[in-house]
């Protein structure tokens, strides 16, 4: 909530997040009433969360199921797609580099590319369009899912830094090709945790699994900087070891 949101509450006596669970849903003073019962209910449901015997399960509520009518029909081609990327990678006066180009199709097989410098960023992208291209000859209905817009707007940006692809590129976004998750995720449902990000939403669809490896974009990086250093010490067992925790992340 705002910082503006959060005095009103105190100033009307709600304190914690069990009161402001526990809350009348009557309009506090200078609270749009909308805004106010929604904030009431995140707070009701990460409260919920805290009282389960497994908090990393977030409690979660179907608020507006006509948002989900924005997914479209399944293909057996479609697929998620992730970036994982290094922002201090400097290259000249280059900076960030995508060190993963990770995608998972209909079956759950995960596809990594992996680019170790810009040279192999360009034909990480290279093959990555390639499969794209063919992957639309046979499904011409399929869908690029991904969550929040870094996938989206970072390959156009990559397109545009290699000179490849960009009309490509441009024509996946025009015919909605690629699908933004996190928009849908966010009007149609409430999660009781205190972020809507991917890793906090993962035990409602990976629940049977334990993940192993990094748990989170930040650690992702730090590990590709392990890796890197073990690279230059030519120690290439425990370098292939770093990328196989990168991809459990991924």
């Amino acid at each position: 909530m705002r910082t503006d949101q959060r005095a009103k509450l105190i100033a009307a006596g709600i304190t914690t997040l069990k009161g402001l669970a526990q809350a009348a849903p009557e309009r506090i003073t200078g609270f749009n009433q909308k805004s106010y019962l929604k904030t009431c209910a995140q707070a009701r449901l990460q409260y919920k969360t805290s009282q389960k015997d497994n908090p990393k399960e977030p409690a979660f509520e179907l608020v507006y199921p006509r948002g989900l009518e924005a997914l479209p029909e399944p293909s057996p081609g479609d697929i998620f797609f992730d970036f994982e990327g290094d922002p201090l990678y400097q290259e000249g006066r280059i900076w960030n580099l995508d060190y993963l180009f990770g995608y998972v199709d209909a079956t759950g097989k995960f596809e990594p590319i992996w680019a170790h410098d810009l040279a192999e960023e360009k034909d990480a992208l290279v093959k990555f369009v390639k499969m794209l291209k063919e992957r639309l000859v046979e499904y011409p209905e399929m869908h690029v899912y991904h969550y929040a817009s870094y996938e989206k707007t970072h390959l156009l940006s990559l397109a545009a830094r290699h000179g490849y692809a960009e009309a490509f590129i441009d024509d996946l976004l025009r015919n909605s090709t690629l699908v933004d998750l996190y928009p849908i995720v966010k009007r149609a449902l409430i999660i009781g945790a205190d972020s809507y990000s991917l890793k906090k939403l993962e035990p409602l669809f990976m629940s049977a699994k334990k993940r192993e490896g990094v748990s989170n974009a930040a650690d992702s990086v730090v590990e590709y900087a392990n890796y890197c250093a073990l690279v230059l010490n030519g120690e290439a067992e425990a370098a292939a070891k770093k990328l196989k925790d990168i991809e459990q992340y991924n």
